[in-house]
């Protein structure tokens, strides 16, 4: 399978991140445009993506995050059993932010670093019936920054990432889930910022 696609987000809401929670001018446009190419061969199944990912303020005060962003991932999933998948995971990210450098005369904040980041880890999908998903990922991410910034002295990074998504088919027209985890994720403040994340929908 052959997968081409173009995702586009936009979003106004300052709440989506603790250093800007104040700020009710804080959003996004952000845009990915790729290719997902699944090889399906039963009990082995490998998952290759890339995308090129841009995105931009819709505020000027906020301008030093705008950046675009190389993303490569890769799953192999292994099936012990006909309702269990496991197997590694990997990813590579690559970072160049638009005002690297100094801060930018319309934005109070400060220039960031560009950046790459990788990470390693393992994941499961289980299917106890046709109803139910539980999907758990853990493994290890490493953030490489270059000093491309004359406000913010950065330095690499070692973390970790967790998370567990669990989904219910009630019904075919009710359906909930629940996720959770942890992550280092890209700052607008600062080079990254640690997450604790629960979302029910």
């Amino acid at each position: 399978l052959i997968n081409v696609h173009d995702r586009f987000n936009y979003t106004q809401d300052s709440a989506q991140s603790a250093a800007v929670a104040n700020t009710a001018s804080y959003g996004t446009f952000q845009n990915a445009a790729g290719l997902t190419g699944i090889w399906d061969l039963n009990d082995v199944t490998l998952t290759l993506d890339y995308d090129h990912q841009n995105v931009l303020s819709t505020s000027s005060q906020f301008n030093n995050v705008n950046h675009s962003s190389e993303m490569l991932s890769a799953r192999l999933g292994l099936r012990v059993h006909p309702k269990i998948t496991i197997g590694p995971e990997v990813t590579a990210a690559f970072t160049t932010y638009d005002q690297s450098g100094t801060t930018n005369s319309s934005s109070s904040e400060p220039g960031l670093n560009n950046n790459s980041s990788y990470s390693i880890g393992v994941y499961a999908d289980i299917r106890p019936d046709p109803f139910i998903s539980i999907q758990p990922r853990v493994g290890y991410t490493i953030y490489n920054f270059q000093q491309t910034s004359a406000n913010i002295k950065t330095a690499n990074l070692n973390s970790w990432y967790a998370d567990l998504n669990i989904s219910h088919e009630i019904s075919k027209a009710i359906t909930y889930s629940v996720d959770a985890g942890h992550d280092v994720q890209l700052g607008v403040e600062s080079d990254t910022t640690e997450d604790w994340s629960a979302l029910p929908q």
